[in-house]
C-alpha cells in the first residue's frame, strides 16, 4: 500500500505491505460512503468498481453490499528468516529438506534473529501509527522462536544493566 498525505507544512507517506487488514463490512448506500469517506461519489463509484465490488440500486440510489465499515484491525505476523544455511554443511533449506525426507541426520539453517527484529521493530511502529491515525488498532502475532529470543534479550539487558 502507498500512501501520502499533506497536512499544513508536513508530508507524511509510506509503502508498506499489510498482511491482513480487517473491517466489519456493512451494505452502504452511496450517500454513507461519500460521508464517511469525504468525497463525491463521482470520484468514489469508478475506484469501488475498479476494487471488485458490487453495486447496486435503489431507485436513484445507489448501494455497495460488503463495504469496509468502522475502524480496521490491522494484523501482522512475524516470523523468523533463515541465515540462508551453509552447502558444506548440507544446512540450506533444500539440501536439509532431503536429508531430512531420506532419513538422514540434518541440520537446518540457523535464524536470521537480529535482521527480523529490526524489521520488526521499524514496522511496528509505522504500521501501528497508520492503524492508530486510522481509527482502528495493530495486533502483532510473535513466532514462538522469535518471542523467545526477545525475551531472553530483553532479560539479559535488564540484568546485564542492573549489575553496572
Amino acid at each position: 500500500m502507498k500512501y501520502a498525505e499533506q497536512r499544513g507544512e508536513i508530508r507524511k507517506s509510506f509503502d508498506y505491505t499489510f498482511d491482513y487488514i480487517l473491517f466489519r463490512v456493512a451494505r452502504l448506500d452511496q450517500h454513507e460512503i461519500e460521508q464517511r469517506t469525504g468525497k463525491t461519489w463521482r470520484v468514489l463509484r469508478p475506484i469501488i468498481k475498479a476494487g471488485g465490488y458490487r453495486i447496486g440500486s435503489e431507485g436513484s440510489c445507489e448501494f455497495v453490499d460488503d463495504f469496509p465499515d468502522g475502524a480496521p484491525l490491522v494484523v501482522e505476523i512475524m516470523t523468523s528468516s533463515t541465515s540462508g544455511g551453509n552447502k558444506r554443511k548440507r544446512s540450506t533449506i533444500p539440501m536439509a529438506f532431503e536429508d531430512a525426507i531420506s532419513g538422514q541426520p540434518h541440520e537446518a539453517p540457523g535464524i536470521n534473529y537480529r535482521q527480523v527484529w529490526a524489521r520488526m521493530v521499524s514496522q511496528l511502529i509505522v504500521k501501528s501509527e497508520v492503524a492508530l491515525d486510522w481509527g482502528g488498532r495493530a495486533i502483532w502475532i510473535l513466532q514462538d522462536v522469535l518471542a523467545d529470543y526477545i525475551s531472553s534479550r530483553l532479560r539479559w539487558t535488564f540484568t546485564s544493566s542492573s549489575r553496572r
